[in-house]
C-alpha cells in the first residue's frame, strides 16, 4: 500500500483532500546535518563585519528579490534601530544591488554565499535568526540556525510554527513590524544556555543520523 510522508503541516493539509482520505499517512519532520551545522566561533567573522562583541546581533537568511520571503518586513525592522548602535543587522541571500534600495545604516547586506562553511558562520553569528517567510513549509535555514544555537523570530503562518516551539522561538502576527521589534527588544546577547537550549531542540528533532535509521 502507498504511505505518504512527510513533515506535520504538509500531512495536515493532505488529509483534507478527498483524493488522499483513505490513504496511510507519517509525520516526518526534515533533516540536516547537525553536525556541520553546530555552533561556532565567529569572532573573526565579527570583526570582517565591522560587528562589535557587545551588539546584539540579527540574522536573515533569505532571497531578498523573492516576495514570499518577506524581507522588506526584515529592512523595516532594521530601520526602527538605525539610530541604536547596540543592534546590527545581517542579511545573506540579498540578490538585488544595495545601493538602489535605500537600506538602513545598521544593515549588512550579504549576496549568496556558495561556501556552505560560509553560511554556517553566520548562522552561529546571530543573537536572534530572523525568518520573515510569508510560505514555506519547513525552512531548512530555521532548522540549521538551531542546530547552530541560535534561536529564532518567524511569522506564526504556513509551516513556520511546526519548526519550534516557544523555548527556543518566537511566532508573530503575519508582516506585523511591531511585533517583530517587541521581540528584538527583549533579545539579549546569547548565552551558553541558549545556544545549548537550541541545538539541543535541533538534535532531538532534526538528526539526519536518527532520521537516516
Amino acid at each position: 500500500s502507498i504511505i505518504f510522508v512527510g513533515p506535520k503541516c504538509t500531512i495536515a493539509q493532505a488529509k483534507k483532500s478527498p483524493l488522499l482520505s483513505s490513504k496511510r499517512f507519517v509525520e516526518l519532520d526534515e533533516a540536516i546535518d547537525v553536525v556541520f551545522y553546530a555552533p561556532r566561533d565567529t569572532s573573526a567573522l565579527k570583526e570582517e563585519l565591522g560587528i562589535s562583541k557587545e551588539q546584539i546581533v540579527c540574522v536573515c537568511v533569505a532571497p531578498y528579490s523573492y516576495e514570499r520571503k518577506g524581507c522588506k518586513y526584515y529592512v523595516e525592522l532594521a530601520r526602527r534601530f538605525e539610530n541604536d548602535n547596540r543592534y546590527a543587522f545581517v542579511h545573506v541571500g540579498f540578490n538585488v544591488d544595495p545601493s538602489k534600495e535605500n537600506l538602513p545604516q545598521n544593515y549588512k547586506a550579504i549576496g549568496f554565499l556558495k561556501d556552505q562553511n560560509k553560511l554556517a558562520d553566520y548562522y552561529s553569528l546571530g543573537d536572534l535568526f530572523v525568518f520573515p517567510s510569508l510560505l514555506d513549509t519547513m525552512p531548512n535555514a530555521c532548522l540549521e540556525a538551531l542546530s547552530a544555537g541560535t534561536p529564532l523570530l518567524c511569522f506564526d503562518t504556513s509551516g513556520m510554527p511546526y519548526i519550534a516551539d516557544e523555548t527556543v522561538a518566537s511566532f508573530v502576527e503575519p508582516k506585523n513590524v511591531d511585533a517583530m521589534e517587541a521581540v528584538v527588544r527583549h533579545t539579549g546577547k546569547k548565552t551558553e544556555v541558549t545556544i545549548k537550549l537550541c541545538r539541543e531542540y535541533a538534535l532531538k528533532r532534526y538528526d539526519n543520523r536518527e532520521y537516516y535509521k
